[in-house]
């Protein structure tokens, strides 16, 4: 994709890697001129005690771009969060990092364009140094279009074109055709709440892998083999050590997460309960996956979910309770205690995994989410939705942007105090059509299996919606 993009604008392709084994997986793919490792000579198995000076180099960088980012990006990073390094070593890092992308526009100039993602302290400061030139790619979230992509300069994922495209639609309508196709998808979605429940957990009643136990599955003789030879061979190479992670995974070590997850997910299966069909109200919350770019990149300030929810729960009328759901790739993962504590709670009720999310959303008063598609799906269907952090469909009627605790005891007392909170179907038309609008047909990795998006015919509507959008010469 990045040649085919490179000759489209008549310009040669560039890779920068972080570490060697990115640098020979880039260079085995033979589609650039040039790999460079901006980790190259970084040794991240000692401390180093330069501080000053790798500070003074952090400081450059945040003057140079204008703004004070720099913990705040080592927050976002869930490698460098994971590691519990302190800020000697974090520090050496940026500023090997930021030499590296020194070094390199200094010999060769700013680029023509960088395609990258927002989700490391690396990425994130070759980003802000590059800003007026580095843009990103996203899948258009299935429940909206499948099949298309996004391209992006916001680190924030707000789709600004999508946001002007939704405004224009709501002034002076939809075009006949693209009204078309968006009534038809939208009748499509409203279909699945009709769908008997698809989500099963192995634990439910009919699922197809009930009675499946995970730690006997890592126990099978051939699977502890194999698993030991993949640690014996990254050993072997060196590739162990990587410069976002300060430990070695053993088979052992591997094991026993094993059984902590399988003790947590324990925990979960005892405390979650079916909705309750006693006719109370409701509200509900839809948990994130942590660490992740949604949670500590564009939700920050309500990050601590736990505690969110509990102000949630406490803001909300006397008659009303807060179903909790959680995301299934999160089982067993979470903090020990965290279940707990929230059935602590006695309005909230923890739904168990193959409870339906679309039936949880149409019952519902509204929705809560820090920047997850349900609250998308939630405007879909004309339930309202209160977003916490920062995300596209924030601009769409029937969501709410929440910043400050006090906003959010002011929204959901305006949320709830009302009817027509909610989006109407016009605004949930306008908004399709501005998300078909202002993306392009193809898959990307956001979204997609690697097969899938490797095909000769979809690398060449990624390279032609890419290079339209570099030229200059697409329009939301």
């Amino acid at each position: 994709m990045a040649l085919g993009v490179a000759r489209r604008l008549g310009a040669v392709a560039v890779a920068w890697v972080l570490g060697p084994l990115d640098r020979r997986r880039a260079e085995a793919t033979g589609c650039y001129a040039r790999v460079v490792d901006l980790l190259a000579g970084l040794d991240p198995t000692r401390d180093h005690t330069d501080l000053r000076r790798n500070l003074e180099r952090v400081r450059r960088h945040e003057q140079q771009v204008g703004a004070h980012r720099f913990h705040e990006d080592i927050a976002i990073d869930r490698h460098v969060m994971g590691t519990g390094w302190g800020l000697p070593r974090v520090a050496h890092l940026a500023a090997h990092v930021l030499g590296g992308i020194d070094r390199q526009l200094a010999q060769h100039g700013l680029p023509l364009a960088a395609l990258g993602e927002a989700n490391t302290l690396p990425y994130r400061l070759a980003y802000r140094t590059l800003r007026p030139h580095l843009y990103y790619c996203y899948s258009t979230v299935e429940r909206s279009w499948s099949g298309r992509f996004y391209v992006d300069q916001s680190i924030s994922a707000l789709r600004p074109r999508c946001g002007r495209a939704y405004q224009r639609f709501m002034e002076r309508g939809v075009p006949p055709e693209l009204a078309r196709l968006a009534e038809e998808r939208l009748e499509e979605f409203r279909r699945r709440s009709l769908i008997p429940v698809y989500s099963r957990a192995t634990y439910a009643p009919g699922a197809p892998h009930r009675g499946t136990d995970p730690l006997a599955a890592k126990l099978r003789p051939l699977r502890a083999a194999g698993t030991a030879a993949r640690w014996g061979s990254r050993l072997w190479q060196g590739d162990y050590v990587d410069a976002r992670v300060s430990h070695v995974r053993s088979p052992l070590a591997g094991l026993l997460k094993t059984g902590v997850e399988y003790a947590r997910k324990a925990a979960f299966q005892r405390l979650a309960r079916v909705p309750a069909d006693d006719g109370v109200a409701y509200c509900a919350y839809f948990l994130h996956t942590e660490p992740e770019y949604s949670v500590e990149g564009l939700a920050f300030d309500f990050r601590d979910q736990l505690a969110t929810i509990q102000h949630i729960a406490a803001m909300l009328p006397g008659h009303m309770r807060l179903y909790v759901k959680e995301h299934r790739p999160m089982l067993g993962l979470r903090p020990w205690g965290f279940y707990e504590a929230l059935t602590r709670v006695p309005n909230v009720l923890l739904l168990t995994d193959d409870v339906h999310s679309h039936q949880i959303i149409l019952g519902a008063r509204a929705v809560f989410t820090l920047t997850g598609t349900p609250g998308l799906e939630a405007m879909l269907y004309g339930v309202p939705a209160v977003v916490l952090g920062h995300v596209y469909f924030q601009r769409f009627q029937g969501v709410y942007a929440v910043r400050s605790a006090d906003q959010l005891r002011a929204t959901i007392r305006q949320v709830l105090g009302r009817d027509d909170a909610g989006a109407d179907d016009r605004s949930a038309v306008a908004a399709l059509a501005a998300l078909h609008a202002s993306s392009y047909p193809g898959k990307d990795m956001a979204g997609y299996p690697v097969d899938e998006v490797s095909e000769p015919q979809n690398l060449e509507l990624l390279v032609e919606g890419l290079a339209h959008t570099l030229s200059g010469r697409r329009e939301g």
